[in-house]
């Protein structure tokens, strides 16, 4: 058993949660099709015809349930021994996986009673509502994957979803203000899924998530108390950007409560301020965490934005802009905070791309080692030398850019004229953009756009067969996916363009990527154009809403071809990059020793499924406090 569990480590909570959920994903879709299959057949009423069909989707989504139940079992079995010790004995690190660890028991229960009565549903050839639970199950096991993910990548979802809750808020004030006018000839009018009730839904789900990120933050630094012995710098920033975090978590969550208590009264206005007020309040919290990378990323999004905020699009492409609600002296305001923010986040950036380039000199020297030869290291150093020196010099010229813009704004105040605008924002844009290529690769982004694409897939299936609220549902996965489908486009673009930059380049490692850049820029072109597929027939299904429920199977397929081509993409992409590496001899010991390791998990995880399996049926047997769950006899 010991030989099991070391062997078997990196095999545990996170990558089984994500094969369950994987699995349920697929199980849903597979009892969806089984639905269509049972309307095309005409015996929607009585599909006994069907029986062994619906008796192996429950077989399956009971095994699914068993292993949802081992998942607990590790959980609780992790949490017993965090529970064991004492207070004075338990690290930071410790504390905040006891929360973690407690909220996804939570989530994991409700989705074992969700995945049983899915089950229950299919035996008795119920299959829309075994398909509702199914859905639920889905949705509640991800629910308990976010509880392992860190608290940074938890708020950034939030502050997104809280940013599109305030763009559905505005709208909604727009309209009832008549500030938007609809065409009465339209068949549907637009946004008829925004009310009241469902902005305070969405609302009171994100107070929930952002409490359980002020739960973990709050555990975390508990009992961090100065002892006078040397600590780890990395562990003591984190440490103490997690305490200057808790207050805007704090900040964001009272926010939230007051868009809770004003929706429901009436005024948008005031529930849009304080939506707005979370959305500050959440990104500070993430600023408080942000390294090298993440600083480019929120400075290089509030970029994009002021550059929106300058032009912002007049909807006619029949879709009602959010932006154009608003007042010019409003967005002037908000590209004029849009500029102090950037300013202040490039200067932060100085010191940190200091502190990583020292820190990185640091990691290349260790992994040389003393018998390295002086001309390899010194190579190598230079080499890092070149990188932080370019970025610096795009952190001076991004700086230089967006200050100008800030006088420009200064100039229009006092004198009413201050020049083109929209020439120092772009040229930020383009600076920023190259220190995100230095830091970023591109495969981070479709990995990105890949996630973000399957959580519409299961947003779009929720909405095949939803019934009630059916127009809500269209509306916010038609606007993901039109989302999904332009930075797609980009992404492609981008490809295409260091892939014909490769072309160009003499040096003929970089002429051997640009087969594989072009291959991954055809395959993100084709998964956007599928994403558009799947867009257009979300449109059509929101404009006739009131004339018909249009069938979402081709979207559906169209966003599962969409995920395909961004997996290949993805495949060529880091081919491409191990490729590089082996030929360059960069480390290729510790990449086979890497890959040795990999094999080994894999074959242990076959070779001892039955031990662990085993030992979860012991364990759970020998919890004698629990009383028995009772089970249903389905043989």
């Amino acid at each position: 058993q010991q030989l099991a569990d070391q062997l078997n480590q990196g095999n545990r909570l996170e990558a089984r949660l994500d094969r369950v959920i994987d699995d349920q994903r697929g199980l849903r879709d597979r009892i969806r099709r089984l639905l269509q299959t049972v309307e095309s057949a005409g015996v929607a009423a009585e599909p006994l015809g069907f029986q062994e069909e619906f008796d192996g989707l429950a077989i399956f989504e009971r095994a699914l349930g068993a292993e949802v139940g081992s998942v607990s079992d590790l959980a609780a079995d992790e949490r017993a021994g965090l529970d064991g010790k004492t207070e004075e004995e338990l690290n930071d690190e410790e504390r905040s996986r006891r929360i973690q660890l407690l909220n996804l028991d939570l989530y994991l229960q409700e989705a074992r009673q969700s995945l049983s009565d899915s089950r229950r549903r299919l035996r008795r050839l119920e299959g829309k509502r075994a398909h509702r639970r199914a859905e639920a199950a889905l949705a509640e096991l991800k629910r308990a994957r976010e509880q392992l993910l860190d608290p940074v990548t938890v708020l950034k979802g939030i502050a997104q979803d809280e940013t599109e809750l305030l763009m559905h808020t505005r709208g909604l004030e727009a309209l009832r203000s008549d500030a938007i006018r609809i065409d009465p000839a339209r068949p549907s009018p637009p946004r008829a899924w925004l009310t009241d009730s469902h902005l305070e839904e969405r609302q009171k789900v994100l107070e929930l998530r952002n409490g359980e990120v002020h739960a973990r933050l709050d555990a975390g630094v508990a009992g961090d108390e100065p002892t006078g012995e040397p600590t780890d710098p990395a562990r003591q920033r984190i440490i103490e950007a997690a305490r200057q975090a808790i207050p805007f978590v704090a900040a964001a969550s009272a926010a939230m409560q007051e868009t809770i208590v004003a929706i429901p009264s009436g005024d948008l206005g005031a529930a849009a301020d304080s939506e707005t007020r979370a959305i500050q309040a959440l990104l500070e919290a993430i600023e408080r965490f942000a390294g090298v990378r993440d600083l480019i990323e929120l400075a290089y999004g509030e970029q994009i934005r002021i550059i929106t905020l300058l032009t912002p699009p007049d909807g006619s492409a029949g879709r009602e802009s959010p932006l154009s609600s608003l007042s010019t002296r409003e967005r002037t305001g908000m590209i004029r905070s849009g500029v102090t923010r950037n300013r202040e986040r490039l200067g932060r950036l100085e010191r940190l791309l200091e502190e990583e380039r020292w820190e990185t000199e640091e990691r290349a020297r260790q992994e040389a080692g003393p018998e390295a030869p002086p001309e390899d290291l010194e190579s190598l150093m230079q080499g890092i030398g070149q990188k932080y020196d370019l970025a610096e010099q795009l952190r001076r010229q991004a700086d230089t850019s967006i200050t100008d813009l800030g006088n420009r704004l200064e100039a229009v105040d006092r004198s009413g004229t201050g020049g083109d605008l929209g020439e120092p924002a772009e040229e930020g844009r383009k600076h920023l953009e190259e220190l995100r290529r230095l830091f970023f690769s591109i495969v981070e982004h479709l990995e990105e756009l890949l996630r973000e694409q399957a959580d519409t897939h299961d947003q779009t299936a929720t909405v095949q067969f939803e019934e009630q609220d059916r127009q809500q549902g269209l509306g916010l996965v038609d606007e993901r996916q039109a989302r999904h489908s332009a930075t797609g486009e980009s992404l492609a673009g981008a490809l295409a363009r260091q892939a014909d930059a490769s072309a160009e380049d003499e040096d003929p490692r970089a002429r051997e990527s640009q087969e594989a850049l072009a291959e991954a820029a055809t395959e993100v072109r084709a998964a956007a154009g599928r994403m558009l597929d799947a867009s257009g027939v979300l449109v059509e299904a929101v404009e006739l809403a009131d004339v018909q429920t249009t069938d979402l199977e081709s979207a559906l397929e169209a966003q599962i071809r969409a995920m395909e081509h961004l997996e290949e993409a993805i495949r060529l992409l880091r081919s491409s990059s191990q490729d590089r590496e082996q030929q360059q001899g960069q480390q290729p010991q510790q990449q086979q020793q890497q890959e040795d390791e990999e094999m080994s998990q894999r074959q242990a995880s076959r070779r001892l499924q039955a031990i662990r399996d085993r030992e979860a049926e012991r364990q759970r047997r020998n919890r004698q406090q629990e009383p028995p769950e009772p089970v249903e006899k389905d043989w």
